[in-house]
């Protein structure tokens, strides 16, 4: 592609003009640049426009066009700027940020000839995007109008068809002047440890620029901005900078365990003792069982078929019975049948008092977690006490919230049947006298949960969050950068996570989109605390996905494609530990000889993760996770030997226990007291890195 320049002037020089016609015609085809009045200077009330249109390394045709004389100024370009209404430049930077692009400022100054010399165009200003092969450049009198020039032939080349095409294949990033300030303060207070003071400004007389330098702690953090205008330059620094932190620079995310977005894990002596515990309480559990039926994958996979569910929601029920933790496990599998609601009638839950930090969003786990509470209500209702002692009067949900939880409920009843009827477990179904009415809403509720008897240990919300990782091993997420980015009233999309599924099949990651809104605190706290991994229930593979692999396994020629949406019912957040325990996957970085390899390209540079202070293991085929030892007797490779058997044995002790409980009828009560080990096990003396 030819690469387009785009050259305006302004003059009060004389020219032949041209036909009424070919002037429209030049403007339309150039687009609003010529239209607009703010393209003029102050105090610029006649003369002629110069419009320079060349392809790159062709001869120069200059064209004449009559300028305009307005009855009166509709736009003073005044270098100072205003900061109610964005100037050309800021807005050819917020456009292309929106992309993750940030066009290049260049600036020339034209010395005069002799000191008679009265040409006015002494400023020059390009604007050039590399990465769409585009630049556009302006003159002026004043180094402000030069800018102005070249900004607005930037925004007419953007509106242009095959520009627009280019932009339509990248990400796009919710950063505009507001967003940019949030998201540059969400950064340095998650990663940086400080805030954003009063950015440093410097005048330049003789160049006719302000320099913007922002300042974290007394430091200078970011790229300096130079621009005619202090609130050009300011705003420039900001998107710059703001870009930077939502496309993942390498140079500001450190390397290794010092980034809160790579996963790891930090094990302590305590840490390390409560896994040896662990493993050989394992041990004895698979030696006391070996008289049963030997785990097989096709075994548990023909048990269950028999449900007549998904594979992940047969794991996920027979789980939920085998830890008394079944009225989670239905609603979520409820779930997976409703469609993703409306942009519009997204589940608002930001403000409300109830929010947990163990539960985040995905597609209805506001739904979810509403459901919860009003069944909470309606079950101390009858005794007459106060859920979790808080006021009963701020949970109202809008009519199409009551219709969605209407919907659930009975969901939840044709499965309960469904399971009874399947044989998978047995208990007594709810009474209609159960059924209360919610305050005075037109909903009624059941205080007792799903599942009958099977529910002793709902409460207990780390077993409901293993009880999703062992059923959706796959669906592992990472968050990434850009979900510092704010949600705006100009949001284009939702926050994004990464995944990758399948890696045989799916070569590049995979972006879930979901309703994920994090307040400030709220993601700080997240990633201090827990990690940048989440689990969620939704589809492992799409069906293009599976045929297209089947075809490939076939011979046939048939593209996996890898925009397909994968939904995400409901997510929760997983610290680093159990993503690894819970994984579908797990080798070391550097298997042994022989043994099948694991292609991780994008994280083989050891400058991004240095393997001198930590080892590293391969989750699901593509994630990485750091794994550092403290204890002194034992180092990094030993401690990742150790967590590979802890998770070998959980997941054999996992089947063991599918098996027993279809083999004979029980719920495993030991398997249950095991898991509350490696409970115990990954929680006693946490931490995360500094």
């Amino acid at each position: 592609m030819a690469r387009l320049v785009v050259r305006v002037c302004t003059s009060t020089r004389t020219a032949s003009a041209l036909p009424l016609s070919a002037a429209l015609a030049l403007t339309h085809c150039c687009g609003r640049s010529l239209r607009n009045p703010g393209s003029y200077p102050r105090g610029h009330r006649h003369g002629l426009r110069w419009l320079d249109v060349r392809p790159q390394g062709a001869g120069v045709g200059r064209v004449c066009l009559p300028g305009l004389e307005p009855s009166r100024r509709a736009y003073s370009a005044s270098p100072k700027g205003t900061s109610k209404q964005a100037t050309q430049l800021q807005s050819a930077y917020m456009r292309l940020a929106r992309h993750g692009l940030i066009p290049r400022l260049a600036v020339e100054k034209r010395q005069a000839d002799s000191p008679t010399d009265v040409e006015p165009f002494r400023w020059t200003a390009t604007l050039s995007v590399d990465e769409l092969d585009i630049a556009a450049s302006g003159q002026g009198p004043r180094r402000y109008d030069a800018e102005h020039a070249a900004a607005t032939q930037l925004l007419g080349l953007l509106d242009r068809q095959e520009v627009i095409q280019q932009l339509a294949t990248r990400p796009r990033y919710n950063i505009n002047r507001n967003s940019a300030h949030q998201t540059v303060q969400q950064y340095y207070s998650v990663i940086g440890g400080g805030e954003i003071t009063a950015p440093d400004l410097t005048r330049d007389e003789a160049d006719d620029s302000h320099t913007c330098q922002l300042t974290c702690a007394g430091k200078p953090v970011g790229e300096p901005a130079t621009a005619a205008s202090q609130n050009d330059a300011r705003d420039i620094a900001v998107l710059s900078l703001a870009q930077r932190i939502a496309t993942g620079d390498p140079e500001l995310y450190p390397a290794g365990l010092a980034n809160p977005f790579n996963p790891s894990i930090v094990l302590s002596a305590k840490q390390i003792a409560a896994f040896r515990a662990f493993n050989n309480r394992a041990k004895a559990y698979m030696l006391a069982n070996s008289q049963f039926r030997t785990p097989s994958s096709t075994f548990i996979d023909t048990c269950l078929a028999g449900l007549h569910v998904a594979p992940s929601l047969g794991r996920l029920l027979t789980m939920g019975v085998i830890t008394r933790c079944l009225d989670p496990a239905i609603i979520y599998a409820v779930l997976e049948g409703l469609p993703p609601p409306a942009d519009t009638e997204a589940f608002e839950s930001s403000q409300d008092w109830w929010r947990s930090m163990a539960a985040w969003e995905g597609d209805h786990a506001g739904y979810h977690l509403i459901l919860l509470k009003l069944r909470q209500k309606v079950l101390f209702g009858l005794t007459g006490q106060e859920p979790d002692s808080q006021p009963q009067n701020k949970i109202i949900p809008t009519n199409h919230e009551l219709g969605i939880i209407k919907a659930i409920d009975a969901a939840a009843q044709h499965l309960e049947y469904h399971i009874l009827s399947t044989g998978l477990t047995k208990f007594r179904m709810a009474n209609p006298d159960s059924y209360r009415r919610v305050d005075t809403l037109p909903l009624h509720l059941r205080a007792q949960p799903y599942g009958g008897h099977h529910n002793s240990n709902i409460r207990r919300s780390r077993l409901v969050r293993q009880i999703l990782g062992l059923a959706f091993g796959r669906n592992i997420a990472q968050m990434q950068p850009p979900c510092l980015i704010p949600y705006g009233s100009t949001q284009d999309e939702p926050r994004l996570i990464t995944l990758k599924m399948n890696a045989q099949h799916v070569q590049a990651a995979q972006r879930v989109h979901v309703g994920f809104r994090p307040t400030f605190g709220s993601l700080k706290m997240c990633l201090a605390s827990v990690g940048p991994l989440v689990v969620f229930s939704g589809r492992q593979h799409t069906p293009d996905l599976q045929a297209a692999a089947e075809e490939e396994e076939e011979g046939g020629e048939e593209e996996i494609t890898e925009d397909k949406p994968i939904s995400a019912r409901y997510f929760t957040s997983l610290s680093s530990l159990e993503a690894f325990m819970y994984s579908h996957t797990a080798v070391p970085h550097e298997p042994a000889p022989g043994s099948p390899s694991v292609v991780v390209e994008e994280y083989d540079d050891d400058d991004i993760f240095p393997s001198t202070d930590h080892s590293r293991v391969i989750v699901n085929d593509w994630l990485p996770i750091l794994v550092k030892s403290e204890a002194r007797d034992v180092s990094h490779e030993e401690a990742t030997a150790l967590l590979l058997e802890s998770r070998a044995l959980l997941r054999q002790a996992y089947d063991t226990a599918i098996t027993q409980f279809f083999t004979k009828a029980k719920t495993a009560i030991e398997f249950y007291d095991l898991v509350s080990e490696m409970l115990k096990a990954m929680t006693i003396n946490s931490r995360q890195p500094d």
